[in-house]
């Protein structure tokens, strides 16, 4: 039975990666990896008992040897499990997390590209209400995905905790780094989400794909252009019409993206709906084999 997409993943890549050595917390409640410095491979964890950043592991891209790692530097905060991390400006790492008090975005910590150095983050600006007034505190957010949009500048996504909206919750300019508060994304109406994830797809066009919090349908919940960074509503998704738990999305083929999902009921593995890298059409999957 398949517990999660990303356990799914890192069985099939060869890699389960368990928690060693880590100075501050050998137990941790999640995990997550992308290439940091050098191409090296950077495995971060939320500790279970303290709930702070901790880089578990690192593999050297020279020799794949694998290496312990230490409690990052952050803020001090309590995350939530969910973190997702992902290059910034100058191909630095970030690593995004929601506080587990406020339900609020921040760089919990990031990794200098130059020299493999980890540095503490800070509260990110942060997505206000529509027509909130000046001073108005941010949206509270249930979960984020991240990943890199126009020119390059990270695109921190939430769902917003009180209506299942999507927010683009804070963005880093690519240029400088620094980082600025987003805004509620158009979207369709009817997806109320409650969950996402987020890739590049055709022309290199970010899309927010989400699952319905009641029907649990794969949604284009809005995308941004590539060309210009206007945001976009999307739309429910072609699909095979089952209810799915999870998704995950990745380009394919052709660079045609993929969202693949869990069968809620079976727990088996569905092609939930692909695009075409070609012309952007998107269409319904099948069951995998």
């Amino acid at each position: 039975m398949i517990r999660s997409i990303l356990l799914a993943a890192a069985v099939a890549a060869g890699f389960l990666v368990t928690a060693r050595d880590v100075a501050a917390n050998a137990k941790l409640l999640s995990i997550y990896a992308a290439q940091g410095n050098g191409g090296n491979l950077q495995v971060i964890g939320i500790g279970r008992a303290d709930a702070l950043p901790n880089l578990a592991d690192w593999q050297y891209s020279g020799d794949g040897s694998w290496h312990a790692g230490f409690a990052l530097p952050s803020p001090g905060v309590r995350l939530l499990p969910s973190l997702t991390v992902a290059p910034g400006n100058g191909g630095n790492l970030q690593v995004v997390g929601l506080g587990s008090l406020d339900n609020l975005p921040y760089l919990a910590s990031w990794q200098n590209n130059s020299d493999g150095s980890w540095h503490a983050g800070f509260a990110l600006p942060s997505a206000t209400a529509p027509g909130a007034p000046p001073g108005a505190p941010p949206v509270a957010l249930s979960s984020i995905a991240m990943a890199n949009g126009n020119n390059g500048n990270l695109q921190v996504v939430g769902i917003r905790a009180v209506d299942s909206l999507p927010y683009l919750a804070s963005w880093q300019n690519n240029s400088d780094g620094s980082w600025h508060a987003g805004f509620a994304l158009p979207s369709p109406n009817v997806a109320l989400l409650s969950s996402i994830a987020m890739a590049n797809g055709n022309n290199g066009n970010l899309q927010v794909v989400g699952l319905g919090g009641a029907d649990r349908l794969p949604y284009l919940a809005s995308w941004q252009n590539s060309s210009d960074g206007t945001w976009h509503p999307g739309f429910v998704l072609p699909g095979p019409g089952v209810r799915l738990s999870s998704i995950a999305v990745a380009p394919g083929n052709s660079g045609n993206l993929q969202v693949i999902g869990i069968d809620a009921i079976s727990n088996l593995a569905y092609l939930a709906s692909w695009q075409s890298s070609s012309d952007g059409t998107w269409h319904a999957g099948f069951p995998l084999p």
